[in-house]
């Protein structure tokens, strides 16, 4: 359990220096770039939608053929298929 623990506050404290990395790159970039027009000025403040969203899967052992859109249940049909693979 102390190992555990242990690797559970390591990947906290990861999680948290990449957060910050993040907030560091990201701040360097509005300094450099922030006031002139180019790429990085354009995208800022671009709408980032999530992109090839499944809204519904098939199950694939029902006979007439029907469709499953709780998250839940989907997740379980893509692990079954993948771990059939």
């Amino acid at each position: 359990m102390l190992a555990a623990a242990t690797l559970k506050e390591t990947i906290t404290n990861l999680g948290s220096l990449h957060h910050l990395n993040i907030r560091h790159h990201s701040a360097a970039c509005h300094n450099l770039e922030g006031e002139t027009i180019g790429k990085y000025w354009i995208n800022i403040n671009n709408p980032h939608t999530p992109h090839n969203t499944l809204h519904s899967l098939h199950i694939p052992s029902s006979n007439p053929p029907t469709l499953t859109s709780k998250s839940s249940n989907m997740a379980q049909l893509a692990r079954d298929y993948h771990e059939s693979l």
